[in-house]
């Protein structure tokens, strides 16, 4: 068991996270589709890690950025297949 404070450090040293509140489990799962919830993470009272918060306020805007954006790397690997506009390229993969 390791309670991290710091979601950034829970997405990278955690395959399973068991989110609690006020005592009773509010979400379990693995660490890309806990993340994926933002909107619970962020009503949890946490904070999401950097580039999940930030592929999450790009999906919020019409990019199509996959689900399971943890690191900028996975950012930067989800906008290669893009074009400008946010929007998957012709022939590129999407993902």
């Amino acid at each position: 068991v390791h309670p991290p404070h710091q979601m950034e450090d829970a997405a990278f040293l955690c395959a399973w996270i068991t989110v609690l509140q006020a005592g009773r489990v509010r979400m379990d799962g693995a660490s890309r589709q806990v993340f994926d919830l933002a909107d619970e993470v962020t009503e949890s009272g946490l904070a999401l890690p950097p580039a999940a918060q930030l592929a999450a306020g790009m999906r919020a805007r019409g990019w199509q950025i996959p689900l399971g954006v943890l690191s900028l790397d996975d950012l930067v690997s989800s906008l290669q297949g893009l074009d400008g506009a946010g929007t998957e390229a012709a022939g590129g993969t999407g993902g």
